[in-house]
C-alpha cells in the first residue's frame, strides 16, 4: 500500500522480482522488501537459497526490475532475465579476503551495483562494475525507544560478535579493553557475552535490541577504517535510541555532526575512549541531549526507505548526494 505521506516514486519501478534472504523479520532483505513497499512498489520474494533458475524465470514475469541481495549466493546467472538487474550489500569487500569473491560473480555484473564502500570508485571502475555508493540505513519501523531491562543493564556494552574478521584485530583489542577496563559494568552482545567464555552466547533482535540500547548507558561501536565506508551498526545504534561512541571515520562527518549525533574517537586512542565514556557517564543530561538527537535524525533521514528512494533516483538517472536524504 502507498504510503502517502511519502512522495511517489518515479513510475520506471513499478513491480520487483526480490532474491534474498527472507527466512526472518529481522532481516536486511525483509527490512527493505518492507520498505520498496511503503512506497507503493509492488515486490515480489524469493529466498535464493531455495530456488532454481525456472522458479526465478516464472515469477519475473511482469516485473520491470530484479533486485538481488546477496547472501547464500544466486544458482544462476540473475541478470540474465531480459529486466534492469540491481544488486545491494552493506559488507565491505576490498582489502578484505572476500574480494577473491567478485571475479566473475553475477553480483557485481548487475546494471547497478549498490554498496555502502564509497571509498574504492577507482578499483570498481577499473574493474568495470557498474558501481554506486549508497550508506546503509535502518529499518524505519524498528526506530523505537525501547523499554529498560534490567539483564540488559549495564554501563558500556558493545553489539557485535568478539570473533570478527581476522583481517580485523582490531575489533578484539577494543572488546579485551573494555572488558578488563569496566569489568561487569560492561556487557558484550553478540555470540559471546565475554571472550573468556565462547559458550554463553547472548544474541539480540529486533525489539529485544531496542531494548538494549534503552538499558546500556553507553554504546561503544566499532567499524574497519576504510575511507567512506562504515557498518550499519551505527545506524542501527542510533535509530534505536542507543546513545554511541564511534570512531572517526573519513567521510562520516558528512553523513553525521560529531558532538551532536554521536560522539567520535580516534582508532587505538583508547585511554582517550576512556575519558569520554567516563564523562559522558557521569553526565547524564548532556549524554540524554546526544542520544535524542541522534534518534531523531537517523528516523527521519536515515532509513531504508529513504536510501529506496535515493536508489530509485539513481536508477532514473538523477545525480544525488549519498549524504543527503
Amino acid at each position: 500500500m502507498q504510503n502517502d505521506s511519502l512522495p511517489r516514486i518515479p513510475r520506471s519501478v513499478n513491480k520487483v522480482l526480490y532474491l534474498g534472504n527472507f527466512f526472518a523479520d529481522y532481516l536486511t532483505e525483509t527490512h527493505m522488501a518492507n520498505s520498496l513497499e511503503e512506497l507503493g512498489i509492488e515486490v515480489v520474494r524469493i529466498n535464493e537459497k531455495n530456488c532454481n533458475e525456472k522458479k526465478v524465470r516464472e515469477s519475473a514475469e511482469g516485473c520491470d526490475t530484479v533486485f538481488y541481495q546477496r547472501t547464500f549466493g544466486m544458482p544462476f546467472d540473475f541478470t540474465k532475465l531480459g529486466i534492469r538487474s540491481v544488486s545491494y550489500t552493506l559488507d565491505l569487500y576490498f582489502g578484505l579476503s572476500r574480494e577473491v569473491g567478485i571475479s566473475g560473480n553475477p553480483f557485481w555484473k548487475a546494471d547497478y551495483v549498490f554498496t555502502v564502500d564509497g571509498g574504492h570508485e577507482e578499483t570498481f571502475e577499473k574493474r568495470g562494475i557498474k558501481h554506486h555508493y549508497l550508506p546503509a540505513g535502518v529499518y524505519g519501523k524498528e526506530c523505537t525507544v525501547g523499554t529498560f531491562r534490567e539483564e540488559f543493564a549495564c554501563d558500556v556494552a558493545f553489539v557485535g560478535t568478539y570473533h570478527y574478521l581476522k583481517e580485523w584485530p582490531y575489533r578484539r583489542q577494543l572488546i579485551d579493553y573494555l572488558e578488563k577496563t569496566y569489568g561487569s559494568r560492561f556487557k558484550l552482545f553478540g555470540d559471546v557475552i565475554s571472550n573468556k567464555d565462547p559458550g554463553h552466547k547472548v544474541k539480540v533482535f529486533s525489539n529485544d535490541l531496542n531494548d538494549v540500547y534503552a538499558s546500556a548507558k553507553v554504546v561503544v561501536c566499532d567499524s574497519i577504517n576504510s575511507p567512506h565506508y562504515w557498518s550499519n551498526r551505527i545506524y542501527e545504534t542510533l535509530g534505536r535510541g542507543g546513545f554511541a561512541i564511534h570512531p572517526k571515520i573519513e567521510g562520516l562527518d558528512k553523513e553525521f555532526q560529531y558532538g551532536v549525533h554521536f560522539v567520535p574517537y580516534d582508532y587505538g586512542d583508547f585511554e582517550g575512549l576512556r575519558q569520554k565514556i567516563d564523562y559522558y557517564l557521569a553526565h547524564d543530561a548532556e549524554r540524554e541531549k546526544i542520544r535524542k538527537q541522534g534518534q531523531e535524525y537517523v528516523k527521519n533521514h536515515k532509513t531504508f526507505v529513504q536510501r529506496a528512494q535515493q536508489m530509485i533516483a539513481i536508477i532514473d538517472g538523477k545525480e544525488i548526494d549519498p549524504y543527503k536524504t
